[in-house]
């Protein structure tokens, strides 16, 4: 069940990070556009997948796809490849750790609400 999450909220990140970039265009945002446009290695996959993982603290999905998504990518034949592949992954962590309060908040929240507030003895 876990994985079932992190894969959804994968999905999420995803969508809001295309719709953040559609946005971009339309209102002519050039900084975020390019921002936007280097941190979408395959399709925000990688960054959503790596910041769910951080978020729901699986620590070895994200080591996992740190290993993986760079040997996949080999052989970098420049540096700006290289970085164009690394990157993703680095803001998926920073993003991941940052929203991991939230989603302690909310599966507190979603715990304490379905038990009852009174109990009767």
């Amino acid at each position: 069940m876990p994985l079932l999450r992190v894969l959804l909220h994968a999905v999420i990140i995803m969508a809001g990070l295309h719709l953040l970039r559609f946005t971009a265009q339309a209102v002519h945002a050039p900084v975020l556009l390019a921002l936007l446009n280097y941190l979408a290695a395959g399709w925000f996959i990688i960054l959503g997948l790596v910041a769910s993982s951080a978020m729901h603290n699986q620590k070895a999905l994200v080591l996992t796809i740190s290993i993986l998504v760079p040997l996949g990518a080999a052989p970098f034949h420049d540096m700006d490849s290289f970085a164009h592949t690394i990157v993703p992954i680095g803001a998926g962590i920073l993003l991941g750790t940052a929203l991991r309060p939230a989603v302690r908040e909310w599966t507190d929240h979603d715990r304490t609400s379905s038990q009852p507030l009174h109990r009767d003895q």
